[in-house]
């Protein structure tokens, strides 16, 4: 084998090496999930305007429960994720 098609060789298997990591990487970054329930109390009576508090890797989301209790955090990216849910009564 002579020094050109070693040259053209290696390139070709270092190009073939990028594209392949390109394509895991890029077809990862694409995966997202959703997070979404609904608030009841004991009773199972649900719980409307409740503030849902999710801390995870990509930083902190805030929202309420609807009407009905239910709430959809959506595309979220993999990982750990502390949930919070609050409601403040008035007296």
């Amino acid at each position: 084998m002579n020094q050109a098609s070693r040259y053209f060789a290696t390139l070709s298997l270092l190009l073939l090496t990028f594209s392949a990591t390109f394509a895991q990487v890029t077809a990862e970054s694409t995966v997202k999930g959703n997070l979404g329930g609904v608030v009841d109390d004991s009773s199972g009576a649900v719980i409307a305007a409740a503030t849902i508090k999710v801390r995870g890797p990509t930083g902190d989301r805030i929202l309420e429960s609807d009407a009905q209790g239910a709430f959809l955090i959506p595309l979220l990216t993999p990982g750990f994720y502390t949930v919070r849910i609050e409601k403040r009564c008035r007296n």
